[in-house]
């Protein structure tokens, strides 16, 4: 008979294995083939889209880390930029001159999304680096999606803290059952006095149009 030194206890590391994040490629124009070259090695996720391609959850399982860039220049650039917003993707960069961003902005106003959806359209796309040609514009498209990914993420002073308040880290989101992180979450509504978390604006909308219904639905899983 052999007694356990730890009295029954043991320690269990795990190591998790994160879905890759997705870059959205919409065009086939020099910037949008550079971009689809090194997207990959940088750990991300390729898809890239033609006019014919629509994007849905099943193409995009994790919207709220999935990244869009549109260089279709000027041939569905409306209809590409609107379907990663209503997708809920936390970032939309648009390759366009000022004037026609702002056509494409006006377009899609017009087709009934507000200012708050379209706060995710980003153009001119990328940090200010001070490259040009397809590479350096890709290179600060790519430092540009990069830091905002960083600045999504808990810092470990924003984890203690949630612990020691007893915030938690996860939220269940009450439309799709996905689990949300709570200190990422940019869906957020309040109803009845309680925040409710959100894996993309889709599931907010539809939340705010019915929420009890979606409650009752939480009630009974």
């Amino acid at each position: 008979r052999m007694a356990c030194a730890s009295e029954g206890t043991a320690d269990l590391y795990v190591e998790p294995f994160l879905p890759r994040p997705t870059l959205i490629v919409a065009g086939d124009s020099p910037v949008a083939a550079t971009l689809a070259a090194i997207a990959p090695p940088l750990g991300f996720r390729l898809l890239m889209l033609d006019a014919g391609t629509q994007l849905t959850l099943g193409e995009v399982p994790y919207p709220q880390d999935s990244w869009m860039v549109v260089a279709t220049f000027g041939e569905f650039d409306e209809d590409a930029v609107e379907a990663g917003v209503r997708l809920g993707l936390p970032y939309v960069g648009l390759l366009a001159s000022a004037r026609r961003a702002g056509q494409v902005l006006s377009g899609l106003r017009a087709r009934g999304l507000g200012d708050g959806e379209l706060a995710v359209v980003r153009s001119p796309a990328g940090l200010p680096l001070g490259t040009s040609g397809q590479e350096g514009i890709s290179l600060s498209i790519m430092a540009e999606i990069s830091s905002l990914r960083a600045e999504s993420r808990p810092s470990f002073s924003e984890r203690q803290e949630r612990e020691s308040t007893g915030e938690p880290d996860e939220a269940v989101d009450p439309v799709c059952g996905m689990a949300v992180e709570v200190a990422c979450a940019r869906d957020i509504f309040e109803h009845g006095g309680t925040h409710y978390y959100f894996c993309c604006s889709g599931c907010r909308r539809a939340f705010e149009e019915e929420p009890e219904k979606y409650l009752a639905q939480v009630s009974i899983r």
